[in-house]
């Protein structure tokens, strides 16, 4: 049996909240049970010695029939104790059916959406959740039985981002004991009862056959254990941030060498790439859930040589060879119709410059050649490279662009965004680059079409 004063349990969320949060506007997660009915009056008791200013948040998942009135009881709430209130009704199964997610997946993904939104319109500093030690541990041993990686057997992190729990420590029997003792109500969720969801189905039939076998599992172990995984997991995590580091200091665009994540992070590869898609977020607390991480690791680890991988929070991976880029924003498909003597401007791309010159024998360099004069006649196009696109090297033959990509060692952005200048008869220039020697304006000739390309 749990043992604890009122006074104990008090004390033991405060000490949380003045180690984590001294001071501050918060938004209290308060769904109308037990749990987070004792937090909010906690919260509120401990508000005007810790200056604390409060809002009442309530997400309504649309579940069942009473979901309604467990709003307005949390509404009514808010009102005795002189609090605001803000509520959110989110359709779960509609983000289920999206996204392809369990209900129970949709409705943390949905609950925690909320409650960022209305954190950041309410300007609020924290956001409190009612999780308790029993919480954190049926989510280790949920994890531990479900999840085919180490690294996923973590149990509830006491605070993350704006997340923060004060009761973590404490026990549920805790929790409930205070509510009683404190003479609160609250509204039972039936749904709780419901096995066929992995949390109720551990809560109400695997602990209890332990109990009654004389092996009762000790819960705050579980949890301590997976707070240790958590603690290595986030070791690691830090690894990769300067992993990356090193990488940016190489390459303009976040581009990571496979072989050196699949060598220093070996089943954790997806952590450099989620910590190069925090920096390009901005947000140091971002993390990638359980399945988007494995699902980064085959794509890093594949046999494939190239490909992409798109994810959420608008963050693409791309590979090539050994290069793997994690990027914000894709190279778009373009091409441009050039026709004319003339300064071509192209938005968000550069400008183009066709004009006549005389031709003094000059050679091709950087990103300026010098062609046939006849090709100013014709309508020329400026797009991204495909499959199949060759030109013909002076003493090498026809080569692919591919093949020529592939020797400048060009990054997967850039790869996919590379240019090529063509005629009626096909690409004449890898812009930058090479360019095809059919085109070339022989002695002879006593003009020259100059091109020369400048990025914006």
């Amino acid at each position: 049996m749990v043992q604890g004063s009122e006074l104990d349990i008090l004390s033991a969320a405060r000490a949380v909240l003045e180690a984590e949060a001294p001071g501050g506007k918060f938004l209290l997660a308060v769904s109308g049970g037990a749990d987070s009915v004792a937090m909010l009056d906690m919260v509120a008791r401990l508000a005007p010695d810790m200056d604390f200013r409060l809002i009442v948040g309530h997400v309504d998942h649309g579940l069942r029939p009473e979901s309604h009135a467990d709003a307005e009881f949390v509404a009514s709430l808010s009102r005795r104790l002189g609090l605001p209130f803000v509520g959110h009704r989110v359709d779960v199964l509609a983000l289920a059916r999206a996204e392809k997610l369990s209900q129970e997946a949709a409705a943390r993904k949905a609950r925690y959406r909320a409650l960022e939104e209305m954190a950041q319109a309410w300007q609020c500093h924290r956001i409190l959740t009612a999780h308790t030690a029993d919480d954190s541990g049926e989510t280790f041993l949920m994890r531990f039985v479900q999840s085919p990686n180490w690294w996923e057997c973590t149990s509830i992190p006491k605070k993350r981002g704006k997340m923060l729990r004060p009761l973590l420590a404490l026990r549920r029997q805790q929790v409930r004991s205070y509510a009683l003792m404190r003479g609160l109500s609250w509204r039972d969720d039936i749904s709780n009862e419901n096995e066929r969801f992995m949390r109720n189905y551990l809560r109400l039939s695997i602990l209890p056959r332990f109990d009654k076998q004389g092996a009762e599992v000790d819960v705050p172990a579980l949890a301590k254990a997976g707070e240790e995984i958590r603690e290595v997991v986030e070791h690691i995590l830090k690894e990769a941030d300067k992993f990356v580091e090193e990488q940016r200091d190489r390459h303009e665009k976040m581009v990571l060498a496979i072989p050196d994540i699949l060598s220093y992070f070996g089943l954790m590869c997806w952590a450099p790439a989620e910590r190069a898609a925090a920096s390009l977020i901005g947000d140091p607390n971002f993390r990638w859930p359980a399945w988007c991480r494995r699902q980064v690791a085959d794509f890093i680890a594949a046999r494939h040589s190239k490909g992409m991988l798109h994810l959420e929070m608008g963050i693409h991976l791309l590979r090539h060879g050994s290069a793997l880029a994690v990027v914000s924003q894709i190279p778009e498909t373009v091409c441009h119709s050039l026709q004319g003597c003339r300064r071509h401007g192209l938005d968000g791309l550069g400008e183009i410059s066709l004009s006549i010159g005389a031709n003094g024998g000059t050679l091709n360099k950087g990103n300026r050649i010098y062609v046939r004069p006849d090709l100013a006649d014709r309508t020329l196009q400026l797009r991204t490279w495909r499959p199949g696109d060759r030109l013909r090297i002076f003493r090498r033959g026809h080569r692919k662009i591919s093949d020529l990509l592939n020797e400048l060692h060009v990054d997967p952005v850039a790869r996919q965004g590379a240019l090529v200048l063509c005629d009626d008869e096909g690409p004449f220039w890898l812009v930058g680059q090479w360019s095809d020697q059919r085109v070339a304006p022989s002695p002879e000739d006593k003009f020259v079409l100059e091109v020369e390309w400048r990025t914006t």
